[in-house]
């Protein structure tokens, strides 16, 4: 059975860093992503908080995948699916250091 990806968009961005001037705030699990630069707030899922809280420049987008399949019962594939939408979504609203690559 093949997996159907919910989009065409991957991470091109080996080891994402967040921004230093971004804040968070801790509501449970989740995270509230706030961008004082454009006014812009993004609320974070745990899985999503997860992968954010892993996006420190050094860590690489496999090695998230990785430990999201300790976390979670999901197939590597499917768990660097996830980790690489997440990335683009983090770059696409500005929020990481280094900018998506086509």
């Amino acid at each position: 059975m093949k997996t159907t990806h919910w989009t065409s968009r991957r991470a091109r961005i080996l080891a994402p860093k967040r921004r230093e001037d971004v804040g968070i705030e801790t509501i449970g699990d989740d995270r509230i992503v706030s961008d004082a630069q454009t006014g812009a707030t993004h609320h974070l899922n745990a899985t999503a908080a997860m992968v954010w809280s892993w996006c420190d420049g050094r860590t690489m987008t496999r090695a998230m995948a990785r430990r999201l399949t300790q976390e979670f019962d999901v197939k590597l594939d499917d768990a660097q699916d996830h980790v690489d939408q997440l990335v683009s979504f983090f770059a696409a609203s500005n929020l990481l250091e280094t900018e998506i690559v086509a």
